[in-house]
């Protein structure tokens, strides 16, 4: 952005615990280290954040419907200035379909979401997500999945913002509780001005 480079390398935390067999609750803490071209690198925990997922609907052999409620505390204003998050705290819901396909799985989410800045309060933004992510069953322990977004952000005075993404995802599973992942994604801004790239990795352990 304006001939700088931001690289961003976070490693999030996240626990997640099943309090029924329809309802979940998680949450993450990141470890963020930034560097902007220019300046010196930053290094700190990044935003606490709380979320839920809650099955309400399962029809066998058809589509399951879920519910994620979530909210994004934010940081200081001076990790912020250091690049660690966002000073403004974050919270929205997100409608889940799902189903099981001949080739694997298809997912549907939209979304809706609310951002209060605590540095200037006329860049409060409502917004909006939309996204499809079919996943082809490779074989019985790995996953292959695209997922293909489009965000839209109402800023209160400034106006609006629209960007999409495209995800190429790989999990595998070598036994029930344990997956590995790794993803690449890219996210352009419907100008064309702006444009961000980030690569993940994963691991999921589930316990008891």
């Amino acid at each position: 952005s304006a001939g700088a480079t931001t690289r961003t390398d976070e490693l999030p935390v996240v626990y997640t615990r099943g309090v029924t067999d329809a309802l979940d609750i998680a949450i993450s803490l990141p470890w963020v280290h930034s560097k902007t071209t220019g300046a010196a690198a930053e290094s700190g925990s990044g935003a606490v954040a709380l979320a839920a997922k809650w099955r309400f609907h399962e029809q066998e052999n058809g589509w399951s419907l879920a519910l994620k409620p979530e909210i994004d505390f934010g940081v200081s204003a001076g990790k912020e200035a250091k690049g660690l998050g966002d000073h403004g705290t974050g919270y929205g819901v997100t409608l889940i379909a799902s189903t099981e396909t001949s080739f694997g799985e298809f997912h549907i989410n939209a979304g809706v979401g609310r951002y209060n800045d605590r540095n200037t309060p006329s860049d409060d933004a409502t917004s909006y997500h939309f996204s499809v992510a079919p996943a082809w069953k490779l074989n019985d322990a790995t996953l292959l999945a695209l997922d293909i977004g489009l965000d839209h952000e109402k800023t209160d005075l400034s106006g609006n913002d629209t960007s999409h993404y495209i995800l190429l995802g790989l999990v595998h599973s070598p036994n029930d509780d344990l997956d590995l992942a790794a993803g690449f994604q890219k996210t352009y801004g419907l100008s064309g001005v702006d444009s961000s790239w980030m690569a993940t990795v994963g691991v999921t352990w589930r316990f008891k």
